[in-house]
Order: C-alpha cells, then sequence, then structure tokens
C-alpha cells in the first residue's frame, strides 16, 4: 500500500499535510544549518542512492498534494552523481518554498562557523510553540513524516532515534504526550558518536494507526527499491 494523500482507518480520517509531513523528515543534525546568502538554492535535503525510495514518497506526496488542489509545491530532484567523498550517488531536492517553510518554524543563532565562501552560518532549534498552534491534521502529519524516518523497532515496541538532536526530538516528545502516547522514555546513547537521541513510548489508539501505517509504506517502498536495483 502506498502512501496517499488521505489516511482513514477505523476511526481516524485526515488529509496529509505535505509540507508539515516534510518538516517531520527533515534533518536536525546539530541543528538546523542555515546561510542567509544562499536559502533559495540550497537543498531542502538530499539522499544517497539507497535512501532513493524515501525520495520517492516525498515526491509523490507533493504530486499528490498539486494535483488535489492543495497549496502548490514547487520542487526540483537534481541527481548530482558521486561527489569526490561519496561512494553513492547523490540526489538534492531543491526547493525555495519548502526552504522557507522550514526555516519559518525555526529559531537561529549565528555559529561560529563560515562557509567556503565566507558567509555566516546560522544554527537553529525547532520552536514547540509554534508547532503546538498548528491544526490537529498538520502534527499528526509531521510525527507520521518523523516516525517514517527516524522510526525503527525493539521487541514490539515504538521507537524514535535522532543523532545529534539539539531541538526536535524534544519537541516529538512533547506532541507525544499531547497525542495521548504513555510511558515515554527519553534516552540518550552516549556510547561512540554521534549520540543519538531516543525515544521509546506506547502510542495512543489513533497514532498507532498511524505509525503503523507509516512502516507498511516504508516496507512496501524499500521492497520494491530492492527489487529495482537487482541486476
Amino acid at each position: 500500500m502506498l502512501i496517499n494523500s488521505t489516511f482513514w482507518a477505523q476511526n481516524i480520517s485526515f488529509k496529509y499535510d505535505s509540507k508539515y509531513y516534510f518538516l517531520g523528515i527533515k534533518g536536525d543534525y546539530l541543528g538546523l544549518g542555515y546561510v542567509k546568502e544562499k536559502a533559495d538554492s540550497f537543498p531542502s535535503e538530499w539522499f544517497y542512492e539507497e535512501d532513493y525510495y524515501e525520495l520517492y514518497l516525498l515526491d509523490s506526496l507533493f504530486k499528490l498534494s498539486n494535483s488535489n488542489g492543495d497549496v502548490k509545491i514547487k520542487y526540483t530532484i537534481i541527481n548530482r552523481g558521486k561527489g569526490y567523498h561519496d561512494i553513492q550517488v547523490k540526489y538534492d531536492l531543491i526547493s525555495e518554498e519548502l526552504n522557507k517553510f522550514v526555516v519559518s518554524f525555526y529559531q537561529f543563532r549565528r555559529s561560529k562557523f563560515l562557509t567556503e565562501e565566507g558567509y555566516k552560518i546560522y544554527t537553529g532549534r525547532l520552536k514547540y510553540c509554534k508547532i503546538r498552534r498548528s491544526t490537529d491534521e498538520q502534527i499528526i502529519s509531521f510525527l507520521a513524516g518523523a516516525y517514517f524516518f527516524y522510526s525503527y523497532s525493539k521487541e514490539g515496541n515504538y521507537c524514535i532515534h535522532m543523532p545529534n538532536s539539539f531541538s526536535k526530538v524534544l519537541v516529538i516528545k512533547k506532541l507525544l504526550k499531547k497525542y495521548g502516547c504513555k510511558e515515554i522514555k527519553y534516552i540518550i546513547n552516549k556510547e561512540g558518536t554521534p549520540y543519538v537521541h531516543k525515544l521509546q513510548f506506547i502510542p495512543s489508539e489513533n497514532l498507532k494507526l498511524v505509525f503503523d501505517h507509516e512502516k507498511e509504506v516504508e516496507w512496501n517502498l524499500k521492497s520494491r527499491w530492492n527489487q529495482l536495483k537487482q541486476p
């Protein structure tokens, strides 16, 4: 079962908000890096070839959103080939619109680092106060995206793990509690690098349906992609 623009199961139904879904998958490694002078052209996200199924998911979701008359999202996907240090082909998802949307949810501070061109690099922390003012549909879309990209199974438990997350994992923790999840455990694994921030929890009945659906979509997409890669 591939992703649809509308999710329904038993007593829950909502339309995916593709922008919030993307916000959920957006990386948070050491905070969100931002360069004002390159904001328009900087990749919204990038993917290696082995994870192309993840990019395919976003591409499909954006196309569904655009065709259904929802908010139009302009974006391009660029095959960058193999870089000097890369062992796989790399793909960039570029969208000025998505960049502006994501940046609006972060609070930035100047870091001590500069780009090769000498531009200042800012580091952002996700603002819970803004996300919590979003609609239920938008927040669930955000959580669905985060679960698709950062979840793993451990003895039947529901878990999310994010490496070196400055703020996003804490926002997710608050939202899980807000939407009725129980026994939420926050653990930082400091063995080795990067540090891994883990959330383990029992989902509410409705979120369980959403999260189970995301894992089913992931399994199907990954299986298809692995079959296509076989000679």
